[in-house]
């Protein structure tokens, strides 16, 4: 069965807190890609009120199957007391793109493989990597 991609939305209060949470997903490989945006304008209802917040937003790109990995390691380290955390399924994705969010990811099973081709060494077919959008 193909596996399903999803992007995952959560917001920090500091930059710091957004990068240090980016850090940890892709430390234990529950996402592929963290993109962090912003500074963001957040107006939203808390304690009775409107509020407004200058927000930071990361974007992970993972699989369905480890989202509750993901959602529980959001909860446990985020320092908002009700952190958003929103999955959103990804209804078309080119098949090079599913093979390498999918080879880049796996949760608390997965096993880190031989990096040579990411770090360093030669490409695999000499194609360049992920976020080079140069052609060659």
């Amino acid at each position: 069965m193909r596996a399903q991609a999803i992007q995952v939305v959560t917001t920090t209060a500091e930059k710091k807190d957004a990068e240090t949470l980016a850090q940890a997903v892709l430390d234990k490989r529950l996402g592929a890609c963290v993109q962090i945006s912003g500074p963001i304008e957040s107006r939203y209802w808390w304690n009775g009120r409107i509020e407004m917040a200058s927000e930071w937003t990361l974007t992970i790109k993972t699989r369905h199957d480890l989202y509750k990995q993901l959602e529980n390691l959001i909860l446990e380290l985020h320092t908002y007391d009700q952190p958003e955390i929103i999955a959103t399924a990804v209804v078309e994705v080119s098949a090079g793109y599913l093979k390498w969010l999918t080879e880049q990811v796996g949760g608390a099973d997965a096993e880190v493989g031989d990096q040579k081709s990411e770090v360093g060494g030669q490409r695999d077919k000499g194609t360049r990597g992920r976020g080079d959008r140069a052609k060659e």
